[in-house]
């Protein structure tokens, strides 16, 4: 899919600090250095920096793609 330039410049604005996120906790979940427990804190952390926002934002895309 591709996103329009409003789109793609909504989703960096959040996807960057999501994919570190993401790649820390991988790491410390792999590693035992994160408990099992904090998965839920880990999507809670996700939720409140956007990426439902993010999701959205490939939705409508995959939508107009589809439609073609």
């Amino acid at each position: 899919v591709e996103l329009t330039a409003d789109e793609g410049d909504e989703f960096n604005t959040y996807f960057s600090d999501i994919a570190t996120l993401c790649r820390q906790y991988t790491v410390q979940f792999i590693t035992g250095d994160a408990d099992l427990s904090e998965v839920a804190s880990f999507q809670a952390q996700l939720e409140e920096m956007g990426v439902q926002n993010c999701c959205d934002i490939y939705q409508e895309a995959l939508e107009r793609y589809n439609q073609r």
